[in-house]
């Protein structure tokens, strides 16, 4: 079957030998790196590629391994093919995670469904059985020693990355709900922001739009990758609403510039 991957610069279409295969890929990169990362997956029967330029062929065994020996300066990326197997054969996972931010790693059951990139970091998204919810884990924290792939079957999931992840910024998808979010910038700022807005709007969410302010709403998750993005522009945009996305941007703002005093 032949399903469609899109992202800001590519529209890939990809053959696949069944439709369960092309659920464990989710892409948000560009046309160079999918191209690449898909060569390089050796047991998904990848049939022929097809840009707007034309069609490619698959690659001999030989140069598919030289593509993947690529892939290698991204920490967690040699466990891409392992989940991307558990993925096709519904195999319930175990493996230690642990986050940067703690000293002890925590062991996790995991359906998995889907494996994600984003900024150069690999995820694997599934239901993890001793949370009971979907969770998202880098593949980078993953202690590869730890990775036991169990005998024990799980019934394929419907699970909708576009959907899961069509709410949020990057990849920390919280259990709290989508809610607006009004942001007012420079009339300059707003025609960046109008050719390549860092998340979708329609035309009826813009609030303003003249030589004074560009303000639009934005009805998505609060979560840290949003702070993050307004930070970098907070000279030219600012937060209307809600308030506590105010307050949380002004803390992350005073505490940069404490740190850089």
């Amino acid at each position: 079957m032949l399903q469609d991957f899109n992202s800001n610069t590519v529209r890939l279409r990809v053959g696949f030998a069944s439709s369960a295969q092309y659920k464990a890929f989710y892409f948000n990169s560009n046309a160079v790196r999918l191209r690449a990362f898909v060569e390089s997956v050796t047991n998904i029967n990848v049939t022929r590629f097809q840009f707007q330029h034309g069609t490619i062929e698959r690659k001999p065994e030989s140069e598919v391994n030289n593509v993947r020996k690529k892939f290698q300066f991204q920490h967690g990326a040699e466990l891409i093919e392992v989940f991307l197997n558990t993925i096709q054969s519904a195999s319930m996972v175990r493996f230690s995670h642990q986050k940067f931010e703690n000293d002890t790693p925590v062991t996790y059951e995991l359906e998995p469904y889907v494996v994600k990139e984003h900024r150069n970091r690999w995820y694997v998204i599934g239901l993890a059985r001793n949370r009971q919810g979907i969770r998202c884990f880098g593949l980078d924290r993953i202690l590869a020693d730890s990775i036991e792939i169990t005998s024990d079957r799980y019934e394929p999931s419907a699970f909708d990355a576009d959907a899961y992840f069509s709410k949020a910024l990057g990849i920390a998808v919280y259990d709290e709900p989508a809610q607006n979010v009004v942001i007012s910038m420079t009339p300059m700022r707003g025609r960046y922001f109008r050719s390549q807005p860092f998340f979708p709007f329609n035309q009826e969410d813009i609030l303003a739009d003249d030589e004074t302010e560009f303000k639009c709403r934005l009805h998505m998750i609060v979560n840290k990758e949003l702070i993050y993005e307004l930070a970098r522009f907070a000279n030219e945009m600012k937060v209307i609403s809600p308030e506590s996305l105010r307050t949380d941007l002004l803390q992350h703002l005073k505490e940069s510039v404490a740190f850089q005093n």
